[in-house]
């Protein structure tokens, strides 16, 4: 499966099998969204994969409709 050109957000992205996945979704060319409460681990895996930190707790409902309606709108600028 070609996913060259895709976002993807990956939640609990900070660490373990999170961070795994990332890493292998920006291998494979996806732009991805590193969604974590951990700012320092998230903005430093972001920075190693060339993807964007999102700081989010995802058992907050209201936060998560927040952190997607920006993730959506902000994808063409995550592209360039």
């Amino acid at each position: 499966m070609d996913i060259s050109g895709s976002t993807a957000i990956v939640t609990g992205a900070a660490s373990g099998i999170g961070a795994a996945c990332a890493r292998q979704l920006a291998a494979r060319g996806a732009t991805v969204v590193v969604a974590d409460l951990q700012a320092d681990k998230g903005e430093a895996l972001a920075a190693e994969i060339k993807g964007v930190f999102a700081q989010v707790d995802v058992t907050n409902t209201e936060q998560r409709k927040r952190r997607m309606k920006w993730d959506m709108n902000s994808q063409s600028r995550m592209r360039r």
